[in-house]
């Protein structure tokens, strides 16, 4: 990977993230009213969120999907935006089981997230 200049990460501040996370759960819930709730998987979701990423301004090539955390730590982090950014999914990978986002197993998401920072 060839480095970033210092200043790359700055065109995410043009961003409108709150109509990118928006733009995400309608295409999520327009999945499920259309019956394809029992087909979708977290999988499903990073695509999603790549491609609205996308229409959002920032290219495919400054997005990266399975990165290794920093330091060699445990997992994976679900999204990475030109090394400047991480996003973590919680959501299922079997679309048939169920579980709260308060459940114990959210809990490595969010110290793998926590570990970027």
């Amino acid at each position: 990977m060839q480095p970033l200049p210092e200043n790359a990460g700055d065109r995410f501040l043009d961003v409108a993230w709150t109509d990118v996370w928006h733009a995400l759960a309608e295409t999520m819930a327009a999945h499920y009213a259309a019956g394809r709730g029992h087909l979708l998987t977290e999988d499903v979701l990073r695509f999603a969120a790549t491609r609205i990423l996308e229409t959002s301004g920032i290219p495919p090539a400054d997005i990266a999907i399975e990165v290794a955390l920093p330091g060699g730590g445990r997992g994976k982090l679900d999204l990475q935006l030109a090394r400047q950014a991480a996003v973590e999914f919680k959501f299922p990978r079997d679309p048939r089981a169920y579980w709260a986002p308060s459940s114990p197993r959210s809990t490595p998401a969010f110290r793998r997230a926590q570990s970027c920072t």
